[in-house]
């Protein structure tokens, strides 16, 4: 049994692969945010 054929597994899976793409994008343009307010702005360094 593949735990990401569950629902479940794959919300999971969406969220960090979501959180590593952000934290990615805000390391390589500080200036460009995904979320108007968000992660990017409320991180001292990102």
């Amino acid at each position: 049994m593949n735990p990401l054929d569950s629902i479940p597994g794959t919300l999971i899976a969406g969220v960090v692969l979501t959180i590593i793409l952000v934290a990615i994008v805000g390391a390589i343009a500080p200036d460009v945010s995904l979320i108007p307010g968000g992660i990017s702005d409320n991180i001292p360094g990102m």
